[in-house]
């Protein structure tokens, strides 16, 4: 990878780990029924080799429903701070069964796990007294989503002027100068 795009995503790496770094939640945008959709998602992983991201989601999420129709996703993160947004599109998967998806089940805690506990789907009319499920059933409902990054679009503002850059990986992540 490009040494200036290698230092965005080894930066990306950091806020997957990093509880208070401000890129660790980002807007993900996805299609569904022809209407746009963005939501904040948890950064929970960053493959710089792959260029893959990952997120966890209940499998019954509109967001799941989406990557169904049109399997494309951009994820946006902005650090307000360094004035620094990055956008990341290409495809993206939802992972129900594997080593991966079992071992990320494994490292949520109780009070993650029961966010995947609702008897109910993401979106739904909550009811007062909402009924719960089991642990096993609750895994059921846990995937990780992974975007497979193809295009890494950088916009740094700056006081005097903005910068923005494009990477791609059909052009092996080669920087590309755009007009912000």
């Amino acid at each position: 990878m490009n040494p200036a795009g290698a230092a965005y995503w080894r930066q990306l790496a950091r806020a997957a780990t990093e509880r208070g770094h401000p890129m660790r939640v980002g807007a993900l945008a996805t299609v569904h029924d022809g209407q746009p959709q963005v939501r904040m998602v948890v950064l929970r992983s960053v493959d710089i080799d792959h260029a893959v991201l990952c997120a966890y989601t209940d499998r019954r999420s509109g967001k799941v429903a989406a990557l169904k129709q049109a399997a494309r996703a951009e994820w946006m993160f902005y650090d307000s701070g360094a004035g620094l947004q990055l956008r990341l599109a290409g495809p993206a998967e939802v992972h129900q069964q594997g080593d991966a998806v079992d071992a990320a089940w494994a490292g949520l805690h109780a009070g993650q796990r029961r966010e995947y506990q609702m008897a109910t789907a993401p979106g739904t009319p909550l009811k007062q007294g909402a009924a719960s499920v089991s642990d096993t059933t609750a895994r059921q409902h846990f995937a990780v989503l992974s975007l497979h990054a193809d295009r890494l679009d950088v916009l740094q503002l700056e006081r005097q002027q903005h910068h923005r850059t494009r990477f791609c990986r059909h052009s092996q992540w080669a920087p590309e100068a755009l007009t912000p």
